[in-house]
């Protein structure tokens, strides 16, 4: 178990996924892909099992209460260049409340301390401006943006009705694709601003 101030975080177990199915659904269709899939049963131990594998681990971030509003994503983990990349999903009735800047920031002192490993990467993509402010909050910075896959399918950036959106997509022959940033923090640019001790 790792503690926060008001979260904590802990290894993903198979019957927490039922748990997470009950989280609010995004009400804007640009992020409906974020929404929690209603799995079977059969389902459920597949996406367990693909979470946890070749090096990649779950946690699940836990609140007072003991309940689900999240999980952080760990995966392609590089023993030889001391990085891995995260992603993290939280119940939208938890959105913008604070807590996964808290359990991005929990999270990065168990790495980095207890891990030992030296970076960390993760993937955004250049619409998802919440993300983006919660992430740089913590301290990381962008490193390159490209172009790649766009998954929604229930949202069309082109239909006219959202403008601002657009720069943000291109239409290409193998379908629509969107601009994402990679962003990165090192362990000692963490430290230096005084969220864990050297």
């Amino acid at each position: 178990m790792i503690w926060g101030e008001r979260i904590k975080l802990r290894r993903l177990e198979l019957g927490d996924i039922e748990k997470m199915a009950s989280w609010k659904m995004n009400e804007d269709p640009l992020f409906s892909d974020y929404n929690f899939p209603l799995f079977t049963p059969a389902e459920q131990k597949l996406w367990f099992g693909r979470k946890n594998q070749h090096g990649k681990r779950c946690y699940c971030i836990l609140n007072r209460e003991n309940r689900i509003i999240g999980y952080i994503a760990l995966r392609k983990l590089n023993y030889l260049d001391k990085s891995g990349e995260i992603g993290i999903v939280m119940d939208p009735a938890y959105h913008n409340m604070g807590f996964g800047t808290e359990a991005i920031s929990v999270f990065l002192k168990w790495y980095f301390t207890e891990f030992r490993f030296s970076r960390l990467n993760l993937i955004v993509a250049s619409y998802n401006k919440r993300a983006i402010r919660c992430y740089e909050k913590i301290g990381f910075r962008v490193t390159k943006t490209y172009y790649g896959k766009f998954y929604n399918d229930e949202f069309d950036p082109f239909d006219g009705k959202s403008e601002e959106l657009e720069k943000y997509f291109i239409s290409t022959p193998y379908g629509t694709q969107t601009e994402y940033m990679k962003m990165s923090i090192k362990k000692d640019e963490f430290i230096k601003d005084s969220k864990i001790d050297g």
